[in-house]
């Protein structure tokens, strides 16, 4: 990833999972094989929801960031066969140096930060871009 400049709130990154998390959604069948990523996985697309700095609190009911809540950021407890989720202690989490949490807002069911927490901003692999949809006001 060529410019750190672009990781800001709300940017959609392609990154590597932390190696215990990959090899955890790729047995689960989270994430494809066949990636450059560590354990053997592809980097999985994700919003930017917060970078060093920042504050995280885990609650039962979802995610706050700096104290404004994340929509749509209750963590489940078991996948769509039943198996049950990591969780993350409840309580707040500092985002440290190099660090971003990653959360897909709009998706109830992405395996995302929310239940793993912080991956390294080393690991972005790629900025993507929005495209024009049908609901898009340009």
């Amino acid at each position: 990833f060529e410019s750190r400049a672009s990781l800001v709130h709300g940017a959609i990154v392609l990154v590597c999972l932390p190696p215990e998390v990959a090899a955890f959604a790729r047995e689960r069948g989270y994430v494809p094989r066949g990636g450059t990523c560590p354990g053997g996985v592809v980097p999985v697309g994700k919003p930017v929801l917060a970078m060093s700095g920042d504050t995280v609190t885990v609650m039962p009911t979802g995610l706050l960031v700096n104290g404004a809540p994340v929509p749509n950021s209750q963590p489940l407890a078991s996948d769509r066969k039943g198996r049950l989720l990591p969780r993350l202690a409840m309580g707040r989490y500092v985002v440290g140096p190099g660090e971003l949490w990653v959360l897909s807002s709009y998706s109830r069911l992405s395996f995302d930060s929310r239940y793993f927490g912080a991956v390294q901003a080393g690991q972005v692999r790629a900025g993507l871009r929005r495209l024009w949809t049908a609901e898009s006001d340009r």
